[in-house]
């Protein structure tokens, strides 16, 4: 009896630990349909809301992009990092999926040090 305890505790333990929601930020490979119908062309930084602590976030870019998550006092911050530009190709979304804290009372952005605003937020 106690293997069996043993047995539903490990498997419990180890969905809880797939399932987790801590905060972090990662890059999204495949656009889910429900979420290309959000997304713009006419924004170069979007933020659509997906949950109360769930966001994805829509960088345009004509170059590498990579982000991390950062805070300052209650706020999220994404920092984006932008490098190897190319002004001759087309920019394309860059999208990621970013999990907060539940004290975090809103979400900042940078890129390359410089603090900007989203162009759009969307539910």
């Amino acid at each position: 009896m106690k293997k069996i305890w043993l047995f539903v505790l490990c498997i419990s333990l180890v969905l809880q630990a797939c399932t987790s929601n801590e905060p972090g930020i990662s890059k999204i490979e495949e656009i889910p349909d429900d979420l290309s119908r959000h997304m713009s062309s006419n924004y170069r930084l979007q933020l659509i809301v997906k949950g109360e602590q769930n966001y994805f976030v829509v960088f345009r870019s004509n170059g590498d992009v990579t982000m991390e998550l950062g805070e300052s006092g209650d706020a999220a911050v994404i920092e984006i990092m932008e490098t190897n530009l190319n002004e001759e190709e087309m920019s394309t979304p860059h999208v990621f999926e970013l999990k907060t804290k539940v004290d975090h009372f809103g979400v900042e952005a940078t890129i390359n040090g410089e603090s900007v605003p989203f162009d759009n937020v969307a539910n």
